[in-house]
Formats: C-alpha cells, structure tokens, sequence
C-alpha cells in the first residue's frame, strides 16, 4: 500500500492528501494537458480536480483504496477520473457543441458554414476565407495527375 493510502486507512486525511499530491501530481497534470493547452484553463481544471478528489473527506480516494479487487492500476483510474472532472469542467465553461437538428440536414457546404459561424464564432468573412482556402486545398489534392506520353502517341 503507499504511503498516501495508508495515511488515508489511518485517518489522517490532510497527510494523505498532502502524500498524494506530492506522488501524483505529475500525473494529474499531463492528463489535464491533454485536453487543455492553454496556462490558466490547465491551473483551474487542476484546481477543480483537487477540489473533486477532496469532496466529503476524500471519498473518491477513501472508495477506490476500499475496494478489495481492483480492476485497473490505480493511476489508470486516476488518469480516467482527471479526464471525466476536465470534461465536466469543459462542458460547465463552454457548453455541448451540439449541431441542431435543421443544421444537421444541411448540404454539406451550408452545414460548414452554420458550423463556423454559430459553433465556432467566426465572422461571416473569416468563415467565406476558412471554406475557400478549404476547397482549394481540396482541388490540389484530387486534380488529376498528368501522365507524359510519347510524342505521336495518340
């Protein structure tokens, strides 16, 4: 058992939290820099993970030491805990990207459109600049390929 766990069997719940950071620090950000890239959303997605590992003197942790059969290493656990706080966390900043059901019938064109202007935020221009450099890249990547032919072949 490591030394956080058995602090937290003990019932020393500052001295296991204290332990437990020190451990897994490390771990807890580079599972947040996954899916977060920008300094202060990684520092308060990590705050709230703290937060939600402390809720009710440490449940959480006190749960998962208490189970006799564990299924994962407890850093695979961790990581997936870490990813399902950064999620919520994602969700509760920026809402569900979701396409209406009316967009989601749109030609794939005006669908793009809908999807750069509303989800996205972008202006009307910057939408018409992004779908044209789009479709030219497009028509560099599926123009025909040309074949040299002998002189007089015909």
């Amino acid at each position: 058992m490591e030394g956080w766990a058995a602090e937290l069997v003990s019932g020393r719940s500052d001295a296991a939290w204290d332990a437990f950071v020190d451990r897994y620090r490390r771990l807890i950000f580079a599972a947040i820099r996954h899916y977060a890239q920008d300094y202060d959303d990684v520092m308060d997605v990590f705050a709230r993970v703290c937060e939600a590992l402390r809720e009710d003197d440490l449940r959480r942790l006190r749960t998962c030491v208490a189970q006799p059969d564990h299924r994962a290493r407890f850093s695979t656990w961790l990581v997936t805990v870490v990813r399902h706080v950064t999620v919520d966390w994602f969700r509760h900043r920026d809402g569900r990207r979701r396409l209406s059901v009316v967009a989601g019938g749109l030609p794939p064109l005006r669908r793009r459109i809908f999807e750069h202007v509303f989800l996205d935020q972008r202006s009307h221009i910057e939408t018409y600049e992004l779908i044209h450099a789009e479709r030219a890249v497009g028509r560099k990547a599926c123009a025909p390929r040309l074949t040299v032919r002998p002189a007089g072949a015909d």
